[in-house]
């Protein structure tokens, strides 16, 4: 084995590991093993999307963003690690997740406090649905969530 492999083999376990300390409720932990993960490798997309679901969880929608639309950007460049799916639906689903966190954060802003920042918001969150849906039109959330938000003007 060599050099190359022992890396791989080194995130795997990580990622492994992750895996379990977040069925065990071990976040904390799992988001360690997640960031070990991207400091070794920042070019992965899946340790992105199980911190923005774990930031999502905490509230913190600013981390949850930043990590969802990272890992749309690499999954959009051919940048997926596990391929328990077809790279389309990974990345639908990240889009669809990135989605869903820019809805949730119009939602928190009045539209009469700050009318550019709520459109901007729903626009993006429009945009990624349509992106979703259209990349795979199986995932239910993505159509469902692409009918029901709508680009404003």
């Amino acid at each position: 084995m060599d050099e190359r492999d022992d890396g791989i083999q080194e995130l795997e376990e990580l990622w492994l590991g992750a895996v379990e300390a977040r069925q065990d409720g071990r976040d904390d932990q799992a988001a360690d093993l997640l960031r070990q993960i991207l400091a070794a490798e920042p070019r992965l997309a899946e340790p992105r999307l199980e911190l923005a679901h774990m930031a999502i969880q905490r509230g913190d929608l600013e981390e949850a963003d930043e990590q969802a639309a990272m890992a749309v950007d690499i999954l959009s460049r051919g940048g997926q690690w596990i391929d328990d799916l077809p790279g389309a639906q990974l990345e639908a689903f990240a889009l669809n997740l990135l989605g869903e966190i820019r809805y949730a954060r119009a939602e928190l802003i009045a539209a009469g406090e700050d009318r550019e920042a709520f459109d901007t918001l729903w626009n993006e969150a429009a945009d990624a649905f349509a992106r979703a849906s259209a990349l795979d039109p199986e995932n239910a959330d993505a159509r469902r969530n692409a009918t029901h938000v709508r680009p404003r003007s």
